[in-house]
Parts: C-alpha cells; structure tokens; sequence
C-alpha cells in the first residue's frame, strides 16, 4: 500500500510540475493556483506513503533473517538425510555382520552335530560288530539278536555288517532245522518203544490172563474129598466120617470151604 501511494503521489507531483511549466508558455490561461493545490497534494500522498513504507534496515533484517532461516533449515534438511543415509548404512552393515555371524554359527552348529553323529555311528558299529564277531563263533539265537538289535541301532544302518549277520542266521536255522528233526526222530523212537512196552505188556496181560484161567479151570476140576453132612471140604482124611470124592467145581457150588487144617 505504501508503494501504491509513493508512486501515485510521486508520478502525480511530477505531471503538477510539468503542467505548471506549461501553463506559463500557453498561451490560454490556467489557473495556476489549481495547478500548484494539485502538486502540493500529489506530494502530501507521495509523502503519506513514503511513510508508511518499513524502514530499509527492517526489510533487510527480514530478508536477512529469512534467508538465514531458509539457509538453516536447508542445512538440517541436509544434515537429516545425510544422518539418516548414515543410520541406514549402519543398520545394513550391521545386519549383514549378524546374519553372517548367525550363519558362522549355523555352519558351525552343523559341523559339531555331523561330528558328534560320526562319533556315535564309529561307537555303535565297533559295539555291533563285537556281538557279531560273538554271534558268529557261537551261533545261538540270543547272541544273533543282540547283534540285530546294535546293528538296527546304528545311524543309516550298515550293510556289510547286515550280510554277515544274515549269513548267521542262516547257519542259526540250519541248526534249529537239524535239531527239530533230531527231536522228532526221538520222539518217534521214543513213541515206537512206547508202543513196544505196551503191546509186550499186553502179551503179557493176556498169558497170564490165560494162565490164570488155565490154573482156575484146573482147580475147579481138583478132587477133594468131602462128607454129607460136613460143610469143609478136605484133600485127605481128617476126621471121622465117610469121605466121598468131589470136584473142587461141586464143592464150591454146595457152599463148602476149604477145611484148616488141610489146606495149611
């Protein structure tokens, strides 16, 4: 606003004064006094906005201090992005560092438990292949399934020592074939002379059976001597009485019993 004036006031206060000039070469007549009230008010409005206008000192404060606060805070700016570009780096350094430690330890994790699984098979295998060695110079089935059961615990197993111990299976069965059939043979040994027992106890049972017979036939046709009245029988005269000859057969059919003193 204060420049608006200034110029209004400035450029007016200039035609004044030129018109004045010319007014005094015209040869028509002006009215000097107007002219002169115009240029002394065209200077009071120039005046008016010279004074309003900020001082000189001010203006270059403001644009010094401007400038100082536009200057500064590019400089931040810069200093910020620079400060960031650097925590970013960092950061990123700092994390490759930590995942190449992580995978140092990783690979190092890996090389520990690939040695200790290395130490576990070499222990295992020895253990399997002392049993082994056991099962092989004395093939019985306890000592080959204590190898089978050290063998089946090595890591990935192990084929050679898996041959050999099939081989010692083969000869286990061998031998529990020949042992079956020996104990069958036994057996039927054993059940023929069963059998034998008992068909020759049987003949026995049977001879004596007969001879029993024969014997009890023989003496149920023995002649006693018995009496009429009497109620013994006898082998001879014992007594008074008449004795009449009888068949043991008769006698044990009338009821009689053997006479003591006779048959003692």
């Amino acid at each position: 606003m204060s420049i608006f004036l200034t110029l209004i006031g400035f450029f007016g206060f200039l035609f004044g004064i030129g018109f004045l000039v010319y007014s005094f070469f015209s040869k028509k007549k002006r009215s000097k006094k107007k002219i002169s009230i115009g240029i002394l008010a065209t200077f009071v409005i120039m005046v008016i906005g010279i004074a309003l206008a900020p001082p000189v000192t001010e203006q270059a404060e403001t644009s010094i201090t401007k400038s100082t606060t536009s200057s500064t805070v590019l400089d931040t700016s810069s200093e910020s992005r620079e400060k960031d570009k650097a925590e970013k780096a960092l950061k990123k350094e700092q994390k490759a560092r930590e995942e190449t430690e992580k995978k140092l330890q990783e690979e190092q994790k890996t090389r520990e438990e690939a040695e200790k699984k290395l130490q576990e098979i070499n222990q295992k295998t020895s253990t399997a292949e002392t049993l082994l060695v056991q099962a092989e110079t004395n093939p019985t089935r306890d000592n080959y399934n204590s190898a089978l059961s050290a063998i089946q615990s090595i890591p990935g197993g192990n084929p050679n020592l898996s041959a050999r111990l099939a081989n010692v299976d083969s000869t286990i069965k061998a031998t529990e074939a020949a042992q079956i059939a020996e104990q069958q043979r036994q057996q039927e040994i054993a059940q023929e002379q069963a059998r034998q027992v008992a068909a020759q106890a049987e003949q026995q049972r049977q001879a004596q059976e007969q001879a029993n017979q024969a014997a009890q036939q023989q003496n149920t046709q023995q002649t006693i001597l018995v009496t009429r009245t009497g109620a013994k029988y006898h082998v001879r005269k014992c007594g008074n009485g008449t004795y009449t000859p009888a068949t043991l057969e008769e006698a044990q059919s009338r009821g009689l019993t053997p006479c003591e003193k006779c048959f003692n």
